[in-house]
C-alpha cells in the first residue's frame, strides 16, 4: 500500500520535508499489508503501480523491507 506522504503525521514520523510545489519531490511511503496495519491502519492510501510488475527493482516495504507483492496492492 502506499500511503499520504503529504500526511503531517508520515512527515513527522519519516522525518520528511515534505514539498508542496513539487509533491514527487518527496518519495513514496510503500508499506506491506501488515506495517500498515500495524502502524497506519487509520491513514488514507493512495494510487500506485502494481507493486509485482517491476522484477528487477522490487518494492519494498518501507518498514520492514519485504518485497512488496500482488497481496500488498
Amino acid at each position: 500500500m502506499r500511503i499520504d506522504n503529504s500526511n503531517p503525521d508520515v512527515q513527522e514520523w519519516y522525518g520528511y520535508a515534505f514539498n508542496e510545489a513539487d509533491p514527487g519531490d518527496t518519495p513514496p511511503v510503500d508499506v506491506c499489508c501488515p506495517c500498515y496495519k500495524a502502524i497506519w491502519h487509520d491513514l488514507v492510501e493512495v494510487d500506485h503501480p502494481p507493486y509485482e510488475d517491476d522484477i528487477d527493482h522490487p518494492y519494498k516495504c518501507f518498514e520492514c523491507e519485504k518485497i512488496l507483492t500482488e497481496t500488498d496492492n
